[in-house]
C-alpha cells in the first residue's frame, strides 16, 4: 500500500514507536480491510469451533513456502503447535488482548521454552510476540487485499535528547485516537526513503495535521502535529519547523532579545512584563498554526 505524493492522504494513525517509526492506514481502504477481517474472523471461528480442526503441520505438504495454506496433510488442533514457521512467512496471528485473528507476517523464532514468534502485524504495523498455537496458516484469498499498514517517519521532528522518550510516542498516540476513537489525520508526503526496517522497503516522511471532520476535546496547540509537539515541549524543530514557525528574522530576534532581557533583569515587575511580552509573541505564532 502507498501514499500519493500529490495532494493530500486522509488516514489513520495504526501503530507507533517514536516519531521516527509511525504507521498509517488510508481511509479509502480502510472498510475493504474491515470487511475482510470480518471474515477471517468467521472463518477462523467457524474452523476452531469444530472438535477436529484441520490445521497444517510440518512434514504434511500442506503449506505453500509463503505459508498460505493448501490441500491435505490435516490433522487436530492440538498437534497444531508443533508447527515451525520460516521468518518472512506470510500467517494468520490472534492478538490475545481482543481476541482476534489477523493478518501478520513472522519477523522471527523468539527464544523460549515455549514455541513463540516475533509478528509483524501487516494492517497495523504492531509487532508482538505471539504463541505458536496461535498462529494459523493464511489462506490464499486473505492475501488479496495490499497489506495496508504505511510506514511513515514524522517530518520536521527531532527528540530532545539522543532518543526518543516514550512520553511523546504515548501523547502522540492518544492525541490521534482520542477516547479509544480514530481521528482523520491529513498526511502529505515530503519525500519517499529506503527503509532499513524489517517490516518495509520504503517509508515516508509525513506532515500530520488534524483533519476538520473529528474535532478533539484535547487541548491542542496546534493542527500540525509536528508544531504541537515542539510547542509542548516533547520535540525539537528541524530548520524547516523552525522556518515556519518564525518566518521572518524579527520573530526570531525578538523572542532571543526579551529571553536574554529576562535573565539579566533585576526587577520582578520587568521580568513579569518580559514573560508577558513573549507569551503574546508566542501566542500570535500559534496562531498561524490553528
Amino acid at each position: 500500500m502507498q501514499l500519493s505524493i500529490r495532494g493530500v492522504n486522509e488516514v489513520y494513525l495504526s501503530a507507533m514507536d517514536t516519531p521516527d517509526l509511525i504507521y498509517v492506514q488510508r481511509i479509502d481502504k480502510f472498510k475493504r480491510l474491515e470487511a475482510l477481517m470480518k471474515e477471517i474472523n468467521k472463518r477462523m471461528e467457524k474452523s476452531l469451533d469444530n472438535s477436529v480442526e484441520k490445521v497444517p503441520v510440518d512434514g504434511g505438504g500442506d503449506c505453500s513456502e509463503d505459508g498460505s495454506a493448501t490441500e491435505g496433510g490435516m490433522t487436530d488442533k492440538s498437534k497444531a503447535s508443533v508447527r515451525q514457521w520460516n521468518p518472512g512467512s506470510y500467517c494468520l496471528a490472534k492478538l490475545l488482548l481482543d481476541e482476534t485473528w489477523y493478518r501478520g507476517k513472522i519477523v522471527e523464532q523468539v527464544k523460549s521454552e515455549k514455541l513463540v514468534y516475533t509478528v509483524f502485524f501487516l494492517d497495523y504495523g504492531d509487532l508482538e510476540d505471539i504463541a505458536g498455537e496461535d498462529i494459523y496458516p493464511i489462506w490464499d484469498d486473505a492475501l488479496q487485499l495490499p497489506f495496508q499498514a504505511i510506514e511513515c517517519r514524522l517530518y520536521g521532528v527531532l527528540p530532545t535528547d539522543e532518543t526518543w522518550n516514550q512520553d511523546v510516542g504515548n501523547t502522540m498516540w492518544d492525541i490521534c485516537n482520542e477516547n479509544e476513537g480514530k481521528r482523520i489525520l491529513d498526511a502529505t508526503v515530503k519525500s519517499k526513503e529506503l527503509s532499513d526496517s524489517l517490516t518495509a522497503v520504503e517509508y515516508y516522511n509525513i506532515e500530520l495535521r488534524f483533519n476538520a471532520a473529528t474535532p478533539s476535546s484535547l487541548s491542542c496547540t496546534s493542527c500540525d502535529l509536528s508544531v504541537n509537539l515542539v510547542l509542548q515541549g516533547l520535540a525539537l524543530p528541524s530548520e524547516d519547523i523552525v522556518q515556519r514557525m518564525f518566518p521572518t528574522s524579527q520573530d526570531i530576534e525578538s523572542v532571543s532579545g526579551k529571553c536574554k532581557e529576562y535573565y539579566q533583569a533585576k526587577d520582578d515587575d520587568v521580568k513579569l512584563q518580559l514573560v508577558k511580552d513573549i507569551s503574546n509573541i508566542t501566542s500570535n505564532i500559534i496562531k498561524r498554526f490553528v
